[in-house]
């Protein structure tokens, strides 16, 4: 997909290979009518273990495995704020498990 904003990409490297790409337009001033958009893609470049669930709205799971990439794309102002708001949640809470599972097991 084309998007009329910057798109940063940034590769990640250990065991496995990961790339980001990362963009947003936001704010333009309210919902998905006003243009705003954010976008993230995850792609595996080599020895990504990953698997991905997605839920419908009426329910029904779609799974796959292993997939090559995976992109999100939000719709307007909230959607970005409160989509940061989930990546800082996730972040803390991730390196908060990290270290306390690292001291743990003296990694």
């Amino acid at each position: 997909m084309k998007y009329n904003f910057p798109i940063k990409s940034k590769e990640f490297w250990g065991c496995n290979m990961l790339d980001a790409d990362v963009g947003s337009n936001c704010p333009c001033g309210g919902d998905a009518g006003h243009g705003g958009r954010t976008y993230l893609k995850i792609t595996d470049n080599g020895n990504t273990g990953w698997n991905i669930t997605i839920t419908e709205s009426n329910g029904e799971e779609s799974y796959f495995y292993q997939p090559k990439s995976i992109a999100l794309e939000f719709l307007g102002d909230s959607e970005n704020t409160t989509f940061i708001q989930v990546l800082d949640f996730a972040l803390k809470e991730l390196l908060m498990r990290y270290m306390e599972e690292a001291q743990k097991h003296k990694y």
